[in-house]
């Protein structure tokens, strides 16, 4: 209570004459749900479907109706490893001459011993019967994907990886995956600071660490935004998927 007060104090001290008025629209909850002993992860709403990724081992991705805000309703869960997380999550409406239609992409990550890393794709057109496509590996040296950004560029659909650890491993943290057939995904290309970049700028936070958190793209899907802990932003041109080019 302590701590709500003083920051309601300093807020009312700093904001402009405007913002401390009742002219500014009140946010109001409309509705809310549990779903178990999870612990939840990234959140992604397409069309009247929420996709909520869970960070407890096992448990996978949990879909809500959402139509109604008010009364969001769980449905069943799409199982995805018994022994890994699945954090990041993404859905797209896509239409390739191999799939038409929503398709969900899930990061695994290992969470016990004999857990899947790596990258899952799910047919979503019907949440309340989803269908697991496939499952592409990222390899055993590291703990899988930990975020992940999907999308489509013309008639190919990629998917872009952040798998931390691998730059240390003789690998490389970033990489693309063709999913234009998300029935047999495949990887195209990938990239790493410590491979790929010479005279790399020591970090500068407390952690020094060397590690790839999270891949983004731009809304045409030719560049792409890594975010390379203490190492900063990294941008890459993708405009030629299979040739990554530093910027």
């Amino acid at each position: 209570m302590l701590a709500a007060a003083l920051a309601a104090s300093l807020a009312a001290q700093t904001l402009p004459p405007r913002a401390r008025s009742n002219a500014w629209p009140r946010l109001e909850l409309l509705g809310q749900t549990g779903f178990g002993e999870r612990l939840s992860a990234d959140l992604w709403v397409h069309r009247a479907f929420a996709y909520l990724g869970t960070a407890s081992c096992g448990h996978g991705v949990v879909p809500f109706d959402v139509s109604d805000p008010a009364a969001p309703q769980p449905l069943d869960p799409l199982l995805t490893d018994p022994n890994s997380t699945a954090e990041d999550v993404m859905v797209i409406r896509a239409e390739t001459p191999n799939f038409r239609g929503d398709l969900l992409a899930v990061g695994l990550q290992q969470c016990r011993q004999g857990g899947a890393r790596g990258i899952q794709f799910w047919d979503v057109t019907d949440p309340r019967r989803p269908e697991r496509l496939s499952f592409f590996q990222t390899g055993t040296t590291t703990n899988g994907v930990h975020e992940l950004y999907l999308f489509q560029r013309q008639d190919r659909i990629l998917a872009l990886l952040a798998v931390p650890g691998s730059d240390s491993r003789g690998a490389a943290d970033f990489r693309i995956v063709e999913a234009t057939d998300p029935r047999d995904p495949r990887q195209i290309a990938d990239w790493g600071i410590a491979r790929d970049l010479r005279d790399v700028p020591p970090g500068s936070g407390a952690s020094r660490s060397l590690i790839c958190h999270s891949a983004w793209a731009n809304q045409e899907g030719t560049l792409a935004y890594l975010s390379y802990w203490d190492r900063g932003l990294v941008i890459l041109d993708i405009s030629d998927a299979v040739n990554p080019r530093f910027l």
